[in-house]
């Protein structure tokens, strides 16, 4: 999942699949020193001071740090060893057709997706690290410093001598092997009686009768179940640590809530680490029939720690005194709903990303996507002066907009005409990235339309035009070419509203879009609903506020009596997944919480008083809406690369479509 749009929580739900499933350092992709030129299109996001949410990014990265340290503790705990078919894709391969070895794959995948599904966690077998490390001892199937009671053989076409041997050993030795595809024919490519003797020690069975005879053989099998039934997905990892166990949960689902059953054999003391607060808090477990019983809530794309025991103190009345100590308090919810006023709001933004051109003092060309340009004059091998002119139009009197300035990636000194008249801009800071230049235009600009002309020596060096041009030139030498001038989008900045005169229309994953009569005019005082890039934030990337009064009542109706609150409830704040990056709850001036990913609730009783409560929600937007893709015809996209910003089709899929789009799609952002 790439894009400007992919959310701390979408990179929390990727981190946790990879977690889940063994991988515990994380090399984060990208931190862009500059998003200059194409780099903003080189498979975004961009994850440093460009973004809004850059100084927020720190809850992120030590959520993951302290999960990947946790997850380094100890011993995987992982007790059935998948055989893993590459020696029988080696023997499929021909060096000319893919089909067979593909289908052979997707099988081994399908399976080990089964298992995980079925919470059968299980690591992979390679022959030739078998062949090296493998050994029996104590009834377990031995490889370095891991132990498996059970091992599993996948649909295979042939397997090592030296894997056959162990495999007999192991059975010999009380050891299970189960056979849940195709038995392998060929030992080492050849036929072998050991295959016949270890088919007959076998079991050939299917998955989901697998997980019942695991619960049987399995030291610490795993159940996690909603209603009765295997929540697939839902996935873990086990840990030992000394006589702890850790137990991570994730769920997969980025839709889905869950309200499972967890149970493990024995009983045992149940710690919940939450990772984000860095804190502990005991669970209240069930017991019974030998079983640890625990029910947890699990939102969408949630991952939840767990540190295991065995219980000290077995007594019942115990189990009483837990059972009080964390029984459920009564609460009241507030739902939030309702209209919101816009308290403050970052520099407002409007992407100008078509111009007319001409070069030299040629002939003005029709409008063109200005990225497109870069290409045009690349073409002519040679340095040129190019014009760009942009149109725009203000609806409101320009002095009630405060300020407003062009950004763009040019020179110190800007050489504009800005509605006739002949100006060099002088910078004044930059915005966004340190090559977006701000120059102050806003006494220049009237109340209509609105054309800013901008003049441009465009130039590259030779090895530029031989790396693009020349014969036999590696991908790399043009990947890593840097470019002397480029053309890219300008942007106007400032105090103002940008809307779109014929209105939206909705779409998948949050997607908006729009024709490109876009105008300026004040921002809005009031915002409603989930979606504010409707209400003048079009291609807003910054941050703003809103503010909201709740009433609490400080009546109690049924008697007419005045209380603090309503005496031993607590109330909980429950709200809608925002349309944002991440979101900072105030209530009455005090912070309450940041949110980056579900729960979407909190306790809110310490920060209420009696009568007018103002909740303000502090909110980051993405640079999706700044920076796009804007044109491709599938709207909002869940991966992005250098060609999603342009009508050619992509080197990574079997699609020859123009993607190209004269709509404008946004995605929603709001509360």
């Amino acid at each position: 999942m790439t894009g400007w749009d992919c959310s701390p929580e979408e990179l929390k739900w990727i981190t946790q699949w990879q977690y889940v499933n063994g991988v515990n350092r994380m090399c984060q992709h990208l931190q862009s020193y500059s998003i200059r030129g194409c780099r903003k299109r080189d498979f975004p996001p961009s994850l440093f001071y460009q973004q809004s949410w850059w100084e927020e990014y720190k809850i992120f990265c030590d959520y993951i740090a302290r999960l990947g340290v946790l997850l380094t503790e100890g011993l995987s705990a992982a007790e059935v060893l998948l055989l893993h078919p590459m020696h029988s894709a080696w023997m499929l391969y021909d060096g000319k057709e893919e089909g067979p070895v593909v289908e052979f794959g997707n099988k081994f995948e399908s399976l080990s997706q089964t298992l995980s599904d079925y919470h059968i966690e299980h690591h992979y077998g390679d022959e030739d690290i078998i062949k090296k490390y493998g050994k029996i001892g104590n009834g377990k199937f031995i490889v370095g410093q891991c132990e498996y009671r059970t091992v599993i053989l996948p649909d295979m076409l042939c397997i090592e001598d030296s894997t056959v041997k162990l495999l007999l050993q192991f059975v010999e030795n009380g050891g299970h092997v189960f056979s849940v595809g195709s038995f392998p024919k060929y030992i080492q490519g050849g036929k072998n009686s050991l295959l016949d003797e270890l088919y007959q020690k076998i079991e050939k069975i299917d998955v989901v009768s697998l997980k019942e005879k695991l619960w049987k053989i399995l030291e610490f099998p795993i159940s996690v179940t909603e209603n009765g039934s295997e929540v697939v997905n839902i996935h873990y990892q086990l840990r030992k640590c000394g006589e702890m166990k850790i137990l991570y949960l994730v769920n997969l689902n980025r839709n889905g809530n869950y309200s499972i059953l967890l149970q493990c054999p024995g009983e045992n003391e149940i710690t919940e680490y939450k990772v984000e607060e860095d804190a502990k808090q005991k669970c209240c477990c069930i017991y019974g029939d030998k079983v640890t019983k625990l029910q947890i809530k699990m939102n969408e794309m949630e991952g939840k720690v767990f540190f295991i025991k065995e219980r000290e103190n077995k007594k019942d009345e115990d189990l009483e005194d837990n059972k009080e100590i964390y029984r459920e308090k009564e609460t009241i919810v507030l739902e939030q709903g309702g209209s919101w006023k816009l308290d403050w709001a970052d520099w407002n933004s409007y992407t100008l990303d078509r111009c007319s051109y001409r070069i030299g003092d040629g002939e003005w060309k029709d409008e063109v996507n200005t990225i497109q340009i870069m290409e045009i004059l690349l073409k002519q091998k040679r340095p040129v002066n190019v014009s760009l002119k942009y149109k725009f139009v203000v609806e409101t009197e320009p002095q009630l907009l405060e300020e407003m300035f062009l950004a763009a990636e040019t020179g110190k000194e800007l050489h504009a005409e800005i509605n006739g008249v002949k100006l060099e801009l002088e910078e004044c800071g930059w915005w966004k990235d340190k090559s977006f230049r701000k120059y102050r235009i806003l006494p220049y600009i009237r109340r209509g339309s609105n054309e800013i002309i901008l003049n441009i020596d465009f130039y590259q060096s030779k090895k530029v035009y031989d790396v693009l041009f020349g014969e036999n030139v590696l991908e790399t030498e043009i990947n890593k070419l840097t470019y002397n001038t480029e053309i890219e989008s300008v942007y106007l900045i400032g105090k103002f509203g940008v809307y779109n005169r014929n209105g939206f229309t909705y779409a998948w994953r949050k997607g908006l879009s729009c024709d490109s009569q876009f105008v300026i005019r004040q921002l809005p005082d009031t915002l409603y609903g989930d979606d504010f890039t409707s209400q003048g934030f079009c291609f807003f990337a910054g941050r703003l506020r809103i503010k909201q009064n709740i009433f609490i009542c400080p009546w109690d109706d049924s008697r007419g009596v005045k209380i603090e609150k309503i005496a031993g409830k607590r109330y909980i704040y429950r709200f809608n997944r925002p349309n944002a990056m991440t979101a900072i709850l105030y209530i009455n001036g005090k912070l309450v919480k940041q949110f980056m990913w579900a729960p979407f609730e909190c306790d809110v009783t310490d920060y209420l008083k009696d009568g007018v409560n103002e909740f303000m929600w502090e909110l980051f937007a993405s640079n999706r809406n700044l920076l796009g893709p804007h044109h491709h015809i599938d709207g909002e996209l869940y991966a992005v690369w250098p060609a999603s910003f342009t009508d050619t089709p992509t080197v990574f899929l079997a699609d020859d479509r123009n993607v190209w789009s004269d709509l404008y799609h946004f995605v929603k952002f709001g509360m």
